[in-house]
């Protein structure tokens, strides 16, 4: 988060959909850490509830408006 924050990058993507090839940085940095991270893997992209996955725009934004 800190990284796109600072270097002045977008958080979401144009189509954030599960069949986008793109879903914007922030979920596409979220599936580039879970592929090196079997504990973010599990939580964010596997082990998450539907309604609880935390990738929202909504909660993109107040995670910008805290850092």
């Amino acid at each position: 988060i800190r990284w796109l924050t600072f270097q002045g990058c977008p958080f979401r993507g144009h189509d954030e959909s599960q069949e986008s090839l793109n879903r914007g940085n922030f979920l596409e940095m979220v599936k580039l850490l879970a592929s090196y991270n079997k504990v973010v893997k599990y939580i964010a992209l596997e082990n998450a509830s539907r309604n609880a996955k935390y990738t929202s725009s909504d909660v993109q934004k107040e995670i910008l408006g805290i850092v």
